[in-house]
């Protein structure tokens, strides 16, 4: 299983690529998930993942102190779901929009 990590290209106010902020690709194609540093209440900055899977479970999502460490629990996630089948993917259309079922390819270097 090849994941790779690709910065997102979602418009921020400054017009700039958000900084920490990573769509996880699979084999180079299709977007399984999202790796992102942000903060809480209270507490310092973690590293918020999820797996973008329908349905999605609380096992799906969390929080990591580190990116690597992030990026091992979405790898050993999308591990325990092999074989995995890229059909169950589901994608926000526009925040606080329905969810829609279709596989999305990440966009080419």
């Amino acid at each position: 299983m090849d994941l790779r990590l690709r910065r997102t290209d979602l418009p921020t106010p400054s017009g700039e690529p958000p900084e920490d902020d990573y769509s996880v690709v699979l084999n180079g194609l299709d977007v399984v998930g999202r790796i992102m540093r942000v903060r809480r209440a209270g507490t310092a900055d973690v590293w918020f993942w999820s797996i973008m899977i329908f349905p999605n479970t609380p096992a799906d999502r969390g929080d990591a102190e580190t990116l690597d460490a992030a990026k091992s629990v979405v790898r050993a996630r999308l591990e325990a779901m092999e074989p995995f089948d890229p059909e169950r993917m589901v994608y926000m259309s526009a925040p606080g929009r329905l969810l829609v079922r279709s596989r999305r390819r990440a966009p080419q270097p």
